[in-house]
């Protein structure tokens, strides 16, 4: 019995002209530097070489009217599944395009843009090719509808004008886009995988997982765009750092410890050299391969603070492509068998009890929400109650996302300080690696004693303190205390005085003038006492003059 088509195994592989983005030409910029260059680049015979179903006038529509590089790709790479989808089909008014088909056969359907029948025709079609993704390919909502788009907007340039809603009113529903994150353990597996015992690969990983980092702003990283925070022994990034296409798009974010180490290692092994394998033609007539497998020995890399953060495993030093990182990830998320293959909108497929089954999971995009829930789901005790360690601020900072319609423009130090001690509260939920883990506990409990220890020591000297204001007042009460004594022994030896010269006579009683400063004569003292005998005398009251 033959498959439907809703049962087909569908494959995600194009033909290669369509994902071959990165362009074979190589040319030395203003500042000196060899690079390559990128297709809307070349001159229009070095293009239809890479894309021959593209024509002159789809090179002029992306070269002149698309304004970044991810769009230009993204639209490139759009128009060509659409292109090997319609060829050899028919069309509603009984007409077959030709097999392959070209953007001039796409717009041709329409002859001069105003033929009424002729653009029902072409929506009719793109139409079928929505009903194809969602069936067929099982795309999601906004997959379908970025297929539309870049065809929508290239008809557009045309000046065909097509019913954008009636083609989409047969897409699936928006509310079965939600994309998850990946967990910790999902992250370990990965982390398990035969690739990701490569250093390049596993340093990867764990930048997308502790940055939030899209692959575009990944795979543009320079070396110099990291810059050590020695005493948290982290990085700080910053990201979308010399883009000449949207300057402000900057912004500032962090790694956690194991991915600094990660990055260390990576960096270690291209200063000091490697083997690596390399495919090259099998020239061997007995053997059916067509290449072979072949270890090869890169030199000692002399790495600056322009050199690319990653690169290709090949002889000659390239930056890494975005392409490139997609299909790394994708093998690791395979081998670790968090799917058994991938979608044409990067989500995995998995075979569950009810056959295989869509999984919210995005290759890459799933790194990004684990990062985003590891900062929501940081928290700190206050009056014994768990609240967000990080404003909703801080976390869109941190993600570079817009906040008021603007991104950061310019961060201070004191912003980049402040986005560091927000960073600092989600490093436990971001590190990802059981060893790393054991040893972020070991520190907390480490700082914790040490807490405890300050703690104690301030209870410690609190206490002195105290004791030592005590024995200032118990001699301070002392001091009264024998002042007190005296005052009372003087009492009773004055009663004991006015006892004895009870009944003398008066004309024993004399008054003696004292002066308590022998230089000042108008300061004295009069004193009234009692002669007993001629050696002593008793004061009964005195008086100042």
């Amino acid at each position: 019995m033959p498959k439907t088509p809703t049962n087909r195994k569908i494959s995600t592989k194009t033909t290669k002209s369509f994902l071959a983005v990165n362009g074979s030409s190589d040319y030395v910029d203003k500042n000196g530097k060899k690079r390559c260059k990128t297709p809307w680049e070349l001159d229009f015979s070095e293009w239809e070489k890479l894309y021959p179903n593209l024509k002159e006038h789809y090179y002029n529509y992306v070269k002149d009217t698309l304004k970044t590089d991810a769009t230009r790709k993204a639209y490139v790479n759009d128009t060509g599944f659409v292109l090997n989808w319609i060829s050899g089909k028919q069309l509603s008014n009984g007409k077959t395009l030709p097999n392959p088909c070209t953007t001039d056969d796409l717009r041709g359907i329409v002859k001069d843009g105003t033929e009424a029948k002729d653009i029902k025709v072409l929506e009719d079609l793109l139409r079928e090719y929505v009903r194809y993704l969602k069936n067929v390919r099982l795309t999601a909502y906004q997959t379908q509808k970025h297929y539309i788009t870049s065809i929508a907007s290239y008809l557009s340039d045309c000046r065909i004008t097509i019913n954008v809603k009636y083609v989409s009113k047969v897409m699936s529903k928006n509310s079965s886009q939600v994309v998850e994150g990946w967990t910790k353990d999902e992250i370990q597996k990965m982390l398990e995988t035969r690739i990701a015992t490569k250093k390049r690969v596993r340093a990867m990983m764990l930048l997308l997982a502790s940055t939030g980092i899209r692959r575009e702003a990944l795979v543009h990283l320079n070396v110099g765009h990291l810059e050590p925070v020695e005493e948290e022994g982290i990085y700080k990034i910053r990201v979308y750092a010399d883009d000449q296409e949207d300057p402000l798009a900057e912004y500032v974010t962090f790694c956690t410890p194991e991915a600094r180490n990660a990055i260390d290692e990576m960096l270690d092994e291209r200063r000091n050299g490697k083997e690596y394998i390399s495919n090259v033609p099998d020239t061997n007539p007995r053997t059916k391969q067509t290449t072979k497998r072949v270890k090869k020995v890169r030199e000692p890399e002399n790495i600056t603070e322009d050199s690319p953060l990653f690169i290709n495993e090949t002889k000659e030093i390239s930056r890494l492509s975005t392409d490139r990182v997609y299909e790394i990830i994708r093998r690791s998320c395979i081998d670790a068998q968090l799917g058994d293959r991938v979608l044409a909108d990067n989500h995995l497929k998995q075979k569950g009890q009810n056959g295989k089954h869509r999984q919210n999971k995005a290759v890459l995009h799933s790194f990004r929400h684990f990062y985003q829930t590891a900062l929501e789901n940081s928290t700190v005790l206050q009056n014994d109650e768990e609240i967000p360690a990080i404003s909703i601020t801080k976390q869109k900072q941190l993600m570079g996302h817009k906040i008021s319609g603007d991104l950061q423009l310019r961060y201070t130090d004191k912003d980049v300080t402040e986005l560091l001690k927000a960073y600092k509260k989600a490093i436990k939920n971001l590190t990802v690696t059981e060893k790393a883990q054991l040893q972020a506990k070991v520190e907390d409990l480490v700082e914790g004693t040490n807490d405890n220890e300050i703690q104690l020591s301030k209870d410690i000297d609190e206490l002195k303190e105290g004791l030592l204001k005590k024995d200032q007042a118990i001699l301070e009460l002392t001091k009264q205390v024998q002042a007190l004594s005296r005052q009372i022994a003087t009492s009773q030896q004055i009663n004991q005085y006015e006892n004895e010269i009870e009944g003398l006579p008066e004309d024993q009683r004399v008054e003696v003038i004292i002066r308590d400063k022998p230089d000042n004569p108008y300061r004295k003292k009069t004193v009234r006492a009692v002669r007993v005998n001629p050696d002593k005398a008793y004061l009964l009251d005195w008086k100042d003059d």
